[in-house]
């Protein structure tokens, strides 16, 4: 009768630990997802942009411009940099909350300490 009862109290242990173990896992799970998700974003506005330079490229090579004047062109570039600065702030701030150096952000974008961190290290609130 004792037994039963420790074997319980030593099955429901086991039980919250895999609750918890589960809980776990659905949180990192949804956190893969989310990044994949992001990749997959990023891939498609990427693919995008270069089905659009092949276009102008294949315009370009026919002699005519196809509707594409500098100052289109120009505006695309602008957003497309908006994008990627957005993107970079993001990864700076991940980076850093895990623990990364200001060297080593710099040495992963190819420019000085310094410059990362004049970059990126002084707003308040977006990097640490």
């Amino acid at each position: 009768m004792l037994m039963a009862k420790k074997r319980s109290k030593v099955s429901g242990a086991q039980r919250e630990a895999e609750r918890r173990v589960k809980t776990v896992g659905t949180s990192f799970a949804a956190d893969q997802m989310n990044r994949a998700r992001k990749s997959v974003e990023r891939t498609s506005l990427a693919l995008e942009a270069q089905r659009e330079r092949s276009r102008e490229y294949e315009a370009k090579q026919a002699g005519r411009l196809a509707g594409f004047d500098a100052l289109t062109r120009l505006r695309r570039v602008t957003v497309y940099r908006s994008e990627l600065d957005a993107e970079m702030v993001e990864l700076v701030q991940a980076a850093r909350s895990a623990g990364m150096t200001w060297v080593q952000v710099a040495a992963s974008v190819g420019m000085s300490r310094e410059g990362a961190f004049s970059r990126w290290g002084r707003r308040r609130g977006k990097a640490a």
